[in-house]
């Protein structure tokens, strides 16, 4: 009997050492439970379970023990407070862990509802499961008449296949896909406004409630933007296309050109101008770069090319004025930035005397083409507006029978062919063809119609096509 009331002893201090260990784990529950292994935790529950079955054995004991002795009463009333605290400690560690879920989802709640963005989960039906208070912010709708609607409803109609297409391409991906669209919805007032919505596809870990889950934010203001950009850039197209020139066509002479931007506005210009009874200016532009930079460049250049050709005349000294205004007019004080500068070809021809002259700068080879030969309109300097001193070269020669010069831009020779060579090649057989075909079109239109493509292009494709006939009329 006493092995036995030893036994019964030895085991009550046993069961009583996971209780103590549990009161640890309850004091140090609000820690998360990364910062403890999860060996330990399989420990700490094992120790505890062990101990409430040797303290529910010690209670069996002692009750089957008809020689209850001080030393198994004793036992007996530890494992009776044992086993009662126990339960109070997991009664009040579940209300802690309640509370802390309590605490946790409001501050979860307070977060999502002070983002600008709405939060919203979805059914794979479309109904709304959860919405944030910016639901209410931008929409007008409450949350409470929203939740259990369909989403479909609140879309315009125009716009529910866009939206009905994106998730339902959704449920044919991974979890880690996130589908975005773009549509318009209704306010509670009927006011129609644009919104982005990005949405990904997720299960609850019984994958029995598939959903959506995402968040989407107003766009109005930036479609509102862009459409007025784009209204203000179609405006810019047909002023910058108003200055260009328009084609003239005078004795001995005729200048024609053709002109597409890539996208929105040019870097490309053109002009020209009958400086007097027998001298005609000719200056064909390519500003670095494409866009809104390069079409200001332009366009503020175009502001003094007529009285600069008017009065210089000189294909040198116009390019040195051109120099001159572009470096002290767009000079740039940071290391790092880069002054705009553009190639031009401005071309002096003398129906008179016969004779062109020419400055190239860095620009395209232009082509002087007769029935008998070819005369290259070659670089003699670099582009406009790199240095201040630039080093200008002017060429000349003379002609005697009928000729057509053509310039163009880098743009123009892309569309003919992948190299610089064969586009050129291409280009004077073309334009030897005009002398030897009989034909109703003019150069320029049989050189539009074939080398120009209508469809999407990089670059800005514009040339100039000037015909030379000594001595008739044109």
């Amino acid at each position: 009997m006493i092995v036995l009331q030893v036994i019964v002893l030895l085991i009550t201090v046993v069961a009583l050492l996971p209780l103590r260990l549990a009161k640890v784990q309850a004091r140090t529950h609000q820690l998360s439970l990364l910062h403890r292994s999860m060996a330990w935790q399989a420990l700490i529950l094992c120790l505890y379970y062990v101990g409430l079955i040797l303290q529910s054995l010690i209670l069996t004991a002692w009750l089957w023990m008809e020689d209850k002795s001080f030393i198994v009463l004793i036992c007996g009333l530890v494992s009776i407070a044992a086993l009662t605290y126990r339960y109070v400690l997991l009664y009040g560690e579940t209300i802690h862990f309640g509370k802390m879920m309590h605490k946790s989802r409001e501050k979860y709640r307070r977060v999502v509802d002070n983002v600008r963005e709405i939060v919203i989960r979805l059914s794979f039906e479309g109904h709304i499961l959860f919405l944030n208070k910016a639901w209410e912010n931008l929409t007008g709708h409450t949350i409470h008449e929203s939740l259990g609607n369909s989403f479909y409803d609140y879309v315009l109609p125009e716009d529910r296949p866009l939206v009905e297409k994106a998730l339902r391409f959704l449920q044919t991906k991974d979890l880690s896909f996130t589908a975005n669209e773009q549509f318009r919805y209704l306010t509670k007032q009927n006011e129609i406004r644009w919104a982005e919505i990005f949405i990904v596809s997720s299960s609850d870990a019984d994958e029995k409630n598939p959903s959506y889950i995402g968040s989407f934010y107003d766009i109005t203001l930036q479609k509102q933007q862009a459409s007025q950009l784009s209204k203000d850039l179609v405006t810019a197209k047909k002023l910058q296309k108003s200055v260009l020139s328009h084609p003239l066509y005078d004795t001995c002479l005729s200048i024609e050109a053709f002109y597409r931007p890539s996208s929105g506005l040019s870097g490309d210009m053109y002009y020209w101008v009958k400086i007097d009874e027998y001298c005609y200016g000719i200056v064909l532009i390519d500003v670095m770069g494409h866009g809104i930079t390069s079409a200001l460049v332009s366009m503020s250049v175009r502001a003094m090319l007529q009285d600069l050709i008017v009065i210089r005349q000189s294909p040198k000294l116009v390019m040195q004025e051109l120099n001159r205004y572009m470096t002290e007019m767009f000079r740039t004080d940071d290391e790092a930035g880069i002054s705009p500068y553009f190639t031009a070809t401005y071309v002096l021809i003398d129906t008179n005397k016969q004779t062109v002259e020419y400055v190239n700068a860095g620009h395209c080879t232009g082509l002087w083409v007769q029935e008998n030969g070819c005369q290259m309109i070659s670089s003699t300097c670099m582009p406009v507006g790199i240095v201040a001193e630039m080093p200008i070269k002017k060429e000349s020669f003379t002609y005697d029978s009928p000729a057509f010069l053509v310039l163009y831009t880098d743009g123009f020779l892309e569309l003919i062919s992948p190299t610089v060579e064969a586009s050129m090649e291409s280009l004077m057989q073309q334009v030897r063809d005009q002398f030897s075909k009989d034909t109703n079109y003019s150069l320029i239109k049989n050189l539009e119609n074939r080398f120009i493509t209508y469809a999407n292009h990089q670059d800005d494709v514009t040339f100039i096509v000037v015909e030379i006939t000594p001595g008739q009329e044109i």
